[in-house]
């Protein structure tokens, strides 16, 4: 027999707009939920109503979903804790299902996979995909291989300040459940190279070996997602400035592309559930990567999950719509540092072949 509880709402999203683009209703059948943890207590709602929900209601909501994807605020130890629960969940219903990690480069892949089949042990995987790289910028600044600037640049955008107490634990929660993780992201290198060379060099310069390390998105997104980003970036209302800085947008797609590509390469490798970690700037308000994700393969169920720094326990109307389940964990918004953007380098002239800024509004990519 069918589960009833998801026809009431795919019927609304047929009647609606179609069933390409699944979009999740939540059916709200947990309101006498009671828990001990606190974690699964955090005040939670549908992001599209406000109306509260319950820690059963997440469940079920990663039950009808392919890709789950979790924004966070990098600080939040409550957050990250909440992350934890829905990957613990997600892997035990769902055997096989993935944890992807925009804080696992791809080039990183290699170790993961030895760690998990027990070829490395714990301490040198730590030490290899999350304190190494620390060392490695400190190391290059002190021997005068880069400035200051890219030295504060480097180590602000690693944004891992507690890789044991944060993300480990979801890597450990994987292979204990003989799950997968996905290193999701694109090497930092290459997502420079998006702001100084642009995509069409990138490709005609790079070798294969170097361009499997990476993803390009379909368009650059003027509207939405690339109007935050440039407003993240820069107060200034001077035309020249901001086109300048629309440029960084390659880099910052980038990281969004790749992130999309790995997670829909993991579901076409048979990964019934794709749980992924990303900071929240990239997924809420239909971030670059669920738009990419949703370009790439339109018919994926796709479940944004917003983890937001704030200790009330009332709907916030300024969080309408800015994922499909909103999270209050509790922390303030200075204890919990935001998602690193692309740096936006001002000593590089954008390439005279680099790509526009396209304007999507309107085509749903």
């Amino acid at each position: 027999m069918p589960d009833l509880r998801f026809i009431g709402p795919l019927l609304v999203l047929c009647l609606l707009g179609g069933c390409a683009a699944s979009r999740y209703v939540p059916t709200v059948r947990a309101a006498g939920f009671a828990t001990d943890d606190p974690i699964l207590a955090r005040p939670m709602f549908a992001g599209a109503t406000g109306r509260p929900l319950a820690w059963p209601d997440v469940v079920d909501a990663t039950d009808w979903a392919e890709v789950i994807v979790i924004g966070e605020r990098h600080n939040d130890a409550t957050g990250h804790t909440v992350q934890l629960r829905v990957v613990e969940t997600v892997l035990d219903r769902h055997p096989g299902a993935a944890a992807s990690m925009e804080m696992l480069e791809r080039d990183e892949q290699h170790i993961v996979d030895d760690y998990l089949a027990d070829f490395i042990p714990r301490d040198e995987f730590m030490h290899r995909v999350s304190e190494t790289k620390w060392w490695t910028t400190a190391r290059r600044y002190l021997d005068d291989e880069i400035d200051r600037d890219a030295f504060a640049a480097g180590m602000n955008n690693l944004g891992w300040f507690d890789w044991a107490g944060f993300y480990q634990p979801i890597v450990d929660a994987a292979k204990a459940r003989h799950g997968r993780v996905i290193a999701a992201n694109a090497p930092w290198q290459y997502m420079r190279l998006g702001r100084r060379w642009g995509y069409a060099k990138m490709a005609r310069d790079l070798t294969p070996a170097q361009r499997r390390w990476y993803d390009t998105p379909g368009r650059l997104p003027r509207d939405g997602y690339g109007e935050r980003f440039i407003d993240v970036m820069t107060d200034s209302t001077d035309p020249v400035e901001r086109d300048r800085v629309w440029n960084t947008l390659r880099s910052q797609m980038i990281w969004d592309a790749t992130m999309a590509a790995s997670i829909v390469e993991a579901l076409r490798d048979g990964a019934p559930r794709v749980v992924h970690l990303v900071g929240g700037f990239h997924s809420d308000w239909e971030g670059g990567t669920v738009l990419e994700i949703r370009r790439r393969r339109p018919s994926t169920r796709v479940l944004t999950i917003s983890l937001v720094p704030t200790d009330a326990t009332t709907f916030d109307p300024d969080d309408r719509g800015r994922a499909d389940i909103v999270v209050y964990t509790g922390a303030t918004p200075d204890d919990a540092a935001d998602v690193e953007i692309a740096p936006d380098d001002t000593d590089d002239d954008a390439p005279d072949d680099a790509e526009p800024v396209e304007d999507t509004s309107g085509d749903g990519a």
